[in-house]
């Protein structure tokens, strides 16, 4: 498939995607106008609303979660910052490093064999304690 062709259907796909979307929104609003007296602006309006707050706190979360990673990274002996925040983006979360091989932290940049080994070492004694 060319360029071109890839292009139309990424724009094809997305507005399918907006479709469904405003579909949601739509059968949302018409449930929540046959409980009450609310019309349709108002009902939409309201979805959006609750909508992106759920958005919010979702981010809020996993931010908070990244950053109690991190500090339990940092709490290992020869675990900086940097060294914290580099592992949690490259493996998402303290669970997925605690699963990983020595080889795959060894291939984050500035991790060798012998870090490799008191990470793996300290992230699982992190996660039995909580």
């Amino acid at each position: 498939m060319s360029y071109p062709q890839q292009e139309l259907v990424a724009e094809q796909r997305a507005r399918l995607t907006l479709a469904r979307a405003f579909r949601k929104e739509f059968d949302l609003a018409a449930q929540l106008m046959a409980y009450g007296e609310m019309g349709v602006s108002e009902a939409i309006a309201l979805i959006r609303e609750k909508t992106a707050r759920a958005t919010i706190a979702s981010i809020q979360r996993r931010k908070t979660k990244r950053e109690l990673d991190i500090g339990k990274l940092t709490k290992i002996k020869g675990i900086g910052k940097k060294t914290a925040e580099r592992l949690i983006s490259e493996f998402g979360s303290l669970e997925a490093i605690a699963k990983a091989t020595l080889e795959q932290l060894q291939a984050v940049p500035g991790i060798g064999e012998k870090r490799a080994k008191v990470i793996a070492r300290g992230v699982r004694k992190s996660i039995r304690r909580g």
